[in-house]
Order: structure tokens, then C-alpha cells, then sequence
């Protein structure tokens, strides 16, 4: 691993319903907080 890495451990808890938005492409940024309380903006892309 590089030294400019960083690992971000979050859990995804979300309904068929609630992931449609995200799977359609009708958004395009998802925030989570991960498991050290930091706020991440994580491109929907990845989901």
C-alpha cells in the first residue's frame, strides 16, 4: 500500500426502493460516515 492510501470502513444498509435512485443514475454523489466518524462523498458510480 502506498503511503498516500487510506483505508474507509463503512457498512451499506439500504432497500431495493432506496437503491433504485443510485442504480437508474439519478444520483451522483453518496455520503457515508465511516466507522472513525469521518463524512465521506463517494461517487454513486461505485455502487
Amino acid at each position: 500500500m502506498r503511503q498516500s492510501d487510506q483505508i474507509f470502513q463503512f457498512s451499506l444498509n439500504i432497500s431495493y426502493e432506496d437503491f433504485l435512485p443510485y442504480y437508474r443514475g439519478q444520483v451522483t454523489k453518496v455520503e457515508v460516515v465511516d466507522t472513525a466518524g469521518r463524512t465521506l462523498w463517494i461517487s454513486a458510480r461505485h455502487f
